[in-house]
């Protein structure tokens, strides 16, 4: 078992997830909730290496299920962004 001292600190990591969340907060407004929430949640799995692909499809098939199930189902108002989705 290693002691404390010798572990690595990983700060890029929390710093990452805190800036594309506080991205979201100040971009979500003037270009949109898909828009944004697809490019924060395409970033992250990018930072976790999963291929071009399956980050394609599963940021877009989970940002139009938290539309549908907000926006639609919960009728919370989203931001609408430029294109008025």
């Amino acid at each position: 078992m290693a002691p404390e001292g010798d572990v690595p600190m990983n700060y890029f990591n929390p710093i990452l997830v805190i800036l594309l969340i506080a991205g979201f907060i100040v971009f979500a407004n003037p270009i949109g909730f898909i828009l944004t929430g697809f490019a924060l949640l395409f970033l992250l799995m990018m930072k976790l290496r999963v291929s071009l692909l399956q980050r394609s499809i599963v940021s877009l098939a989970l940002i139009c299920f938290v539309y549908f199930l907000f926006a639609k189902v919960l009728r919370v108002p989203l931001p609408k962004g430029l294109w008025g989705w």
